[in-house]
């Protein structure tokens, strides 16, 4: 995975970010693959229906994302894991998951914008407005000694 997340790092775009910024937009690519792989898998080999498939989906990628984050974004990150995860799912994944409903609403049912361009613009924004802030500063945060 490490091997991945580098060569995805050199990309040029990635390249002229921050590292740990261009680690986070990696793994949240990643974590959303898995999301979507998980949804897919649940509504065709299971035959689950669209919510609960989703919300699986959506556990999947929350966990593979914190695993990344923490191993890969920042590095030996101290502090208790489950502290941590408990923070990082309620915070991150859970305060995301609100701040991007509330985009794609105001998008698609005020602006007319298509769901998919709304879905993908509320993603950007919230992971570079939203989860990446939180995770820096509280989740994953340094603690005094």
């Amino acid at each position: 995975m490490g091997k991945l997340i580098a060569r995805l790092e050199r990309t040029p775009v990635l390249a002229r970010l921050p590292r740990r910024l261009a680690r986070m937009l990696t793994t949240s690519t990643l974590s959303t693959a898995v999301d979507l792989a998980v949804l897919f898998v649940c509504l065709g080999a299971l035959a689950l229906r669209p919510g609960p498939a989703a919300t699986i989906g959506c556990l999947a990628g929350g966990l593979v994302s914190f695993w990344l984050c923490r191993r890969y974004v920042f590095f030996g990150a101290r502090g208790s894991a489950l502290r941590q995860g408990l923070a990082y799912g309620t915070l991150v994944v859970l305060g995301g998951a609100l701040w991007s409903g509330a985009i794609v609403h105001l998008a698609t049912g005020h602006l007319g914008a298509p769901v998919l361009v709304a879905k993908a613009t509320a993603a950007l924004v919230v992971m570079v407005g939203w989860n990446w802030p939180v995770s820096a500063k509280v989740v994953f945060a340094r603690r005094a000694a």
